[in-house]
């Protein structure tokens, strides 16, 4: 049993390095107000309070955000779905098509900023790589063999 309560500090004191997936992204785009299902509200708007937090954080730089390619790719398709699927998150197409730049302008750097002798680059795409899956993989052979009910 755990002897200390690990926590991630709101004010920490060294750079936080924060590897986020799909679903954590994307509740960074979407009105919450306009998600019908209570459980995913709570789960959105829970995401949306926690990425003030490391918004705050990245503008002090104490904060750098990770996220594999693959997870970007997936936050896309998770809009798009709920955008095609008419689950009332997006009233009309500018609705999904600000949501849609929003995320592009959060992943993406521009050749002009990446060319500036000082940058302010925050948000990194990781590449998935073989390593990354055999190691998940391993990952997860030794956690179910144990028992362990886990998810990445």
């Amino acid at each position: 049993m755990r002897t200390q309560r690990r926590c991630i500090p709101k004010a920490p004191v060294h750079q936080i390095f924060y590897l986020i997936d799909a679903n954590f992204l994307m509740y960074h785009f979407l009105n919450v107000s306009r998600i019908t299902d209570l459980s995913e509200q709570d789960r959105a708007r829970e995401a949306q309070a926690y990425w003030k937090v490391i918004e705050s954080q990245r503008r002090a730089r104490k904060a750098k955000v990770f996220v594999l390619d693959v997870c970007i790719a997936e936050a896309f398709k998770t809009l798009a779905k709920k955008y095609y699927n008419k689950s009332g998150i997006f009233p009309k197409s500018v609705h999904f098509k600000k949501a849609r730049d929003d995320l592009r302008e959060e992943v993406q750097l521009s050749a002009k900023g990446a060319s500036r002798s000082v940058r302010k680059v925050s948000f990194h795409d990781i590449q998935t790589t073989r390593d990354i899956v055999i190691g998940v993989d391993r990952f997860f052979e030794k956690a179910f063999k144990r028992g362990k009910n886990v998810g990445i």
